[in-house]
């Protein structure tokens, strides 16, 4: 006598749920309290909210600077985007300029956060992972137009650099700047983010910004 595994619809329904990935869908960053997602290969950290805010961390170190205000939620690292044509300004989440989207989709996944919204002709899709070997963050920015009309996109990246504990740097803020030293590494467009030490037994903690894509003359910092 012959049995036949997988006929049964709720062995099937159990299947589907064990091997189908888990994402949560948002259409709206106006929430009450804002939904959260944690991206981490167990060193390197990503926090985000569904209005496209966060911070990064990388064992036990806060890479940018942020604040736990539900009512703000303007803190993280950002995408801005500017039409050079009609100066209208923008961010590839809805935060930080909370200007309110035609169309905004969140997509928090296992392994990605994914950010797309629509403006007019244009849609724009973020993409946040964190690489699981290394202690990186990537971040795709792809913008499609729809329209007619050739458009020209400005795009520009924001971070406020901490290097340092959280509550260390939440502590004092204008104190910890003062560690903070930036350079321009132009063979890979690259920004270099250095903590000086602070005593004796510390030792420099490096951050860097890399943007792939352009050329040296559309790149500037």
């Amino acid at each position: 006598m012959r049995r036949r595994v997988g006929r049964n619809p709720r062995v099937r329904s159990l299947a589907k749920e064990i091997i189908m990935p888990v994402s949560r869908r948002f259409n709206s960053a106006r929430q009450a309290v804002p939904s959260t997602h944690l991206l981490s290969n167990g060193r390197y950290t990503v926090m985000l909210t569904s209005a496209g805010s966060g911070y990064s961390a990388c064992d036990g170190l806060a890479v940018t600077r942020w604040r736990e205000d539900a009512t703000c939620d303007a803190w993280g690292s950002y995408l801005f985007l500017r039409d050079t044509e009609s100066g209208r300004v923008w961010s590839a989440g809805c935060q930080p300029t909370g200007v309110e989207p035609e169309c905004y989709e969140v997509i928090f996944s296992e392994d990605r956060a994914c950010f797309v919204r629509t403006e007019g002709s244009l849609s724009t899709r973020l993409e946040i992972l964190v690489s699981p070997d290394d202690n990186l963050e990537l971040r795709r920015l792809s913008i499609t137009n729809s329209g007619a009309q050739s458009r020209e996109i400005e795009l520009t990246s924001y971070a406020e650099v901490v290097l340092a504990p959280m509550a260390t740097d939440a502590a004092h803020p204008a104190f910890s700047n003062l560690f903070i030293q930036t350079d321009y590494l132009p063979e890979v467009h690259g920004l270099l983010a250095m903590r000086r030490p602070h005593g004796a037994s510390d030792l420099p903690v490096w951050a860097a910004h890399i943007v792939v894509g352009g050329t040296q003359e559309q790149v500037e910092y």
